[in-house]
């Protein structure tokens, strides 16, 4: 697992990122709002409660990404 959280300009980033069973994570499946999201190994990605606490920010941006068994998640904070 990789992490990192840093200042850009206005803006805190936070950076999330973990190896992946699948070579691409389908990130279509992970835009709808399903009770659960699963991997092909059966392991929830955590993405619906991120979601849930998200949607009351609207300050907050989230960004998935997903290659060659590798997802990203990234959070930026808008301060100003």
């Amino acid at each position: 697992m990789n992490f990192a959280f840093f200042d850009d300009k206005n803006n805190q980033i936070l950076i999330i990122g973990n190896t992946t069973d699948e070579e691409n994570v389908d990130l279509q499946r992970l835009t709808k709002q399903s009770s659960r999201i699963l991997t092909l190994a059966s392991h929830g990605l955590g993405l619906r409660n991120l979601r849930q606490l998200l949607s009351r920010y609207p300050f907050i941006e989230n960004r998935f990404d997903s290659n060659d068994h590798y997802f990203e998640q990234v959070i930026i904070f808008h301060l100003s």
